[in-house]
Order: structure tokens, then C-alpha cells, then sequence
């Protein structure tokens, strides 16, 4: 029930997206209303997508990932007009899984990031993203200049339909964390800095 309730906010916004656009008379306002439909349409699919895998036992995880590809190709779709980044990486790190899977842990906490910039100032600020190996693990971290997250929030941060977002689903970090925990061996976790937030993603299972 929690996970139908959750979809609903997205489907939600995408209906009064679509009457506003229909209502209006203005063509860079189309434009505009065309994008956010465009950006929930993709991001429903994708943690629709997220949900199936998970209910999914005969996924073959056996592909090599590469780390570094995943996040800059991420970074491409972004695009540098909405964000800009300071990277740090370790262009060695792979790991054994299933890209789709992977790339759904690191869109999550990535997009994020960038949302919470935009919510302290209209001047964009860079998110920091770094990898690196310890032991058996894959470390990757990535810092926000944000507001933070609220205590209430971060008590519930994981569970589904919790967000800090008018439009949000909910859904984002605990389909990530679901994911990197059931599959591999991994966690997430948050913690407030004096200037935003850094989130810290450890994959353990089929590291090299």
C-alpha cells in the first residue's frame, strides 16, 4: 500500500503539469511544462523499473560495471546547465551486477544532490562525487551544498513515501538502499555538514 500511495505524488504533478500546458498560450511556458511531464514520466519508469528487479530472483548479476562510466554518463544526462560537479574519482573501480541496478543507487543520490542545491540559491553549486577502494568495499561519496536534511526526515529516511519534496514519490533512496543492501552487501548512509548533506554508498559483493 505504501508503494501504490507513493506513486500517486508524481502522477499527481503529471496531470496538473498536463492541464497547465493545455491552458497555456505561452510557447517557452510549454516548453517548460513539457520538460517537468518529460522528467516524471522518466522518473516513474524508473523506479518502476527499480521495483520489478527487485521482485525479480533470476536476475543475472554477473556483468562488470564500471563505476566511473555509470556516474559520468549520469552526469551527461544532467547535463552541465542544471549542475555542476567536482570529481574525485577512481577510475580502476568495477564491480560484478547489474548496470541498471547500479546506475539506479547512483541517479538517485546524485539527482538529489543536485535538487537540494537549487533549493539554497539560484547560483549553482557544485556537487562533489568521489570513489575510491577499501579492503573489499566500493566508497563512493557524494556531497551537497544544500539545506540538509531535517530530523524527521532523516529518522524515516529509508522507508517508502518519505521525502522532503512537495512532488516527490518517496521512493528514490529506498529502492537504492533496498537495492545495494538485498544484492550487494551494501548500505547507505547520510549524514547533515555544516554546508549540506554527504551521502555514502558502500557496495561490497563482487568488488575487484
Amino acid at each position: 500500500r505504501a508503494v501504490a500511495h507513493s506513486l500517486r505524488n508524481p502522477i499527481h504533478t503529471l496531470g496538473l503539469t498536463l492541464e497547465q500546458y493545455w491552458q497555456s498560450e505561452s510557447a517557452q511556458q510549454q516548453q517548460h511544462l513539457q520538460h517537468i511531464a518529460h522528467n516524471k514520466i522518466a522518473h516513474l519508469n524508473k523506479n518502476i523499473t527499480a521495483l520489478l528487479t527487485l521482485s525479480n530472483n533470476d536476475v543475472r548479476r554477473d556483468q562488470l560495471v564500471p563505476i566511473t562510466a555509470v556516474i559520468q554518463d549520469i552526469l551527461l544526462e544532467l547535463g552541465s546547465e542544471q549542475a555542476r560537479f567536482v570529481l574525485e574519482l577512481d577510475h580502476t573501480l568495477n564491480i560484478f551486477g547489474l548496470e541498471s541496478e547500479i546506475r539506479t543507487i547512483l541517479h538517485t543520490i546524485i539527482v538529489n544532490a543536485v535538487e537540494a542545491n537549487h533549493l539554497v540559491s539560484n547560483t549553482i553549486k557544485p556537487v562533489k562525487i568521489s570513489s575510491h577502494q577499501q579492503a573489499e568495499q566500493l566508497i563512493i561519496t557524494v556531497q551537497d551544498n544544500g539545506p540538509g536534511f531535517s530530523d524527521a526526515i532523516l529518522a524515516h529516511l529509508f522507508e517508502p513515501h518519505i521525502s522532503s519534496k512537495a512532488d516527490g514519490a518517496g521512493m528514490g533512496l529506498y529502492l537504492a538502499n533496498r537495492i545495494a543492501h538485498l544484492y550487494y552487501q551494501g548500505s547507505i548512509t547520510v549524514t547533515n555538514q555544516q554546508d549540506g548533506a554527504t551521502v555514502t554508498i558502500t557496495l561490497t559483493t563482487g568488488t575487484h
